[in-house]
């Protein structure tokens, strides 16, 4: 039994470390990924509520990977450091393949799919990073924005 609440506490902590690791990420310009919003829209299409629920989802798919893990563990006996990576690898080529690529799109409708691209719409001469919707003021850089500008 304590096994259990030791795989199900390293679940929340390693769940919880990935999303707070995107999240700086995200905060440091180095991606535009969101895990648990992304997993948050696949149950409500309001940007809030999608945030909230992602989190949810995220903490417990942490939770059923950590049992994942000790379950395997405890079948083979083998609880060294080498056979952890091994597993490691495992779930980052199962989440980042498998999971990623065929099932998410599979769920998840505005997901786009090899063979279907958007279609393309008229642009304007400025890009959309300097429009004037909040999200767009939040993140656009007033010296990028103003290049623009000017030649319009």
């Amino acid at each position: 039994m304590t096994v259990l609440w030791g795989a199900l506490a390293g679940g929340a902590v390693g769940a919880t470390i990935v999303a707070s690791g995107v999240r700086l990420a995200q905060e440091l310009g180095w991606t535009r990924m969101d895990i648990p919003f992304l997993l948050g829209t696949i149950a409500t299409e309001n940007r809030r509520s999608a945030s909230v629920v992602g989190y949810f989802a995220h903490l417990a798919s942490g939770l059923v990977f950590a049992l994942l893990y000790a379950a395997v563990f405890a079948a083979t006996g083998l609880t060294s450091w080498w056979f952890g990576l091994l597993l490691g690898f495992v779930q980052a080529a199962f989440v980042g393949g498998t999971l990623a690529n065929l099932l998410l799109p599979a769920v998840h409708p505005p997901w786009a799919r090899r063979g279907r691209t958007p279609r393309r719409r008229r642009s304007s001469s400025r890009p959309a990073s300097c429009s004037s919707t909040t999200a767009a003021r939040r993140w656009r850089s007033p010296s990028f924005c103003s290049s623009f500008s000017a030649r319009s």
